[in-house]
């Protein structure tokens, strides 16, 4: 079987006629039927029905053989003009990211993405919720809760370990809890999902990998976590945040780690990419993406 012979069909079902593939490949007509049949043989079977006009039919084998290599067909074919355009990276990458991410981690580095591809134009979607890449017309997606849909490719980007969190203003007014069932007696910022209260903690104790749960009743709920690091800063919560969400404010003395021997779960991030290959620039801003957040995804 000569492979060649697979894009070979797929074109000639693209153009309709033996006619015009010939005239668009400068291949005589007989040698294309030829081709053609021979590759039916070594397949074992029919892909195509030809009537008295010299025109052809699909059969249901050509059907199903076409849907499945059309898309590598285009797939190679972008790929090819992506290699023959390797530094003439053009055109527009609509993406959607959390804000907690975009903020923290991209946006003080993303002037080097448009210094290395001043021709890309970025469209940025803030989402903390689940995301439909066809609906929403994106080409790629990071998403904080593991999409249900299995139509599109999925990768597990990052994961990063949570912490409670005070300001020294909270400290000084309500005390700084020294165990965790001293938290119960603190004022929480908890966490709605989907519109569900959560109202338990599970503490990972880091030196002896033993797991505590504890129930408590938190004393505000959001959904976000940029609103958690505002009501931490205003002096009267403990948040429970990742350390990339607070690494300023940590280092500038306005919030301090609580419990540091002591983690309060994980917020997983993951790259969402449709199947098959619908924009080529994705892989230049996933080679940014690694470099950036120190990271090996493909």
């Amino acid at each position: 079987m000569h492979y060649d012979d697979i894009f070979l069909f797929v074109q000639l079902i693209e153009k309709g006629s033996f006619s015009r593939l010939s005239r668009h490949i400068g291949v005589n007509q007989s040698t294309i039927s030829r081709r053609i049949s021979q590759f039916e043989e070594s397949l074992g079977k029919k892909l195509l029905q030809r009537n008295t006009r010299g025109l052809f039919e699909l059969t249901a084998d050509g059907a199903d053989f076409y849907a499945k290599f059309s898309i590598i067909s285009n797939d190679v074919n972008q790929y090819l003009n992506d290699f023959k355009q390797i530094n003439e990276y053009a055109g527009v990458l609509r993406i959607a990211i959390p804000r907690v991410l975009f903020n923290y981690s991209i946006v003080p580095v993303i002037h080097q993405f448009q210094d290395n591809y001043p021709h890309i134009q970025l469209i940025v979607n803030y989402s903390g919720g689940e995301v439909d890449l066809i609906k929403d017309n994106l080409d790629m997606a990071i998403v904080v809760k593991q999409p249900i849909n299995q139509n599109y490719k999925q990768k597990l980007l990052m994961s990063n370990k949570r912490y409670l969190y005070a300001s020294n203003e909270y400290i000084a007014k309500y005390g700084a809890p020294t165990s965790l069932v001293d938290l119960v007696n603190h004022r929480m910022v908890g966490q709605a999902i989907n519109q569900s209260i959560t109202n338990e903690l599970c503490a990972l104790n880091e030196q002896t990998n033993e797991y505590t749960t504890i129930s408590y009743t938190p004393k505000i709920i959001t959904n976000n976590a940029l609103f958690n690091l505002d009501f931490a800063l205003n002096g009267g919560y403990i948040i429970n945040a990742m350390d990339n969400l607070v690494i300023n404010e940590v280092a500038a003395g306005q919030l301090v780690k609580l419990l540091p021997n002591f983690s309060f779960g994980e917020t997983k991030f993951y790259l969402l990419r449709n199947n098959g290959l619908r924009n080529h620039l994705e892989a230049v801003f996933i080679d940014f993406l690694n470099s950036v957040l120190g990271l090996k995804v493909n």
